[in-house]
């Protein structure tokens, strides 16, 4: 996506009012796969992500915070990694008073190289949505609603069957 469209989503999904606490998943009818981020991405991470893609640092800063605390619960230990990596790269960042190349090694050493790359890489704008890759841009790669589908046609030759 790029900046307008970021911008726009973002300012779709302000003004339709949703809770932040609301399941994209669940809003926009889909089943994700178990394990990753789409099974517990959030309205407020959704925000997050599209805030830091716009480039927005506080505004990311004041979701990745609440993502931190609301979503603890439900993040697999990689999300949560990658919410507090990004909550103290983001109080770095906006920091005048120190330079981020003291600290690569040390946040490498905290949240994983991995982890640390793929947040800064955000931050700097050469990454968006960490985590939420679609291949292809479509349902393809979500095995998980490709398998309800496929259940839904045997349901349709059933019913059609049963009409006969």
């Amino acid at each position: 996506m790029d900046d307008d469209s970021c911008e726009a989503l973002f300012d779709v999904i302000d003004n339709a009012d949703f809770d932040d606490a609301n399941m994209v998943a669940e809003l926009i009818g889909i089943c994700p796969d178990a394990g990753t981020a789409w099974k517990t991405l959030t309205i407020g991470e959704l925000k997050c992500l599209l805030s830091l893609a716009m480039g927005d640092l506080e505004s990311t800063h004041d979701f990745a915070v609440w993502c931190a605390d609301y979503n603890a619960t439900i993040y697999p230990q990689s999300r949560m990694i990658f919410m507090r990596c990004l909550v103290a790269s983001l109080e770095l960042a906006m920091d005048d008073n120190r330079d981020a190349v003291q600290y690569h090694q040390a946040f490498g050493f905290t949240y994983g190289e991995a982890t640390r790359d793929a947040v800064w890489q955000s931050i700097s704008g050469d990454t968006r949505f960490s985590g939420l890759g679609i291949e292809g841009g479509n349902l393809l790669s979500f095995s998980a609603h490709q398998k309800l589908f496929a259940a839904y046609e045997k349901l349709q030759v059933a019913k059609a069957k049963h009409a006969e």
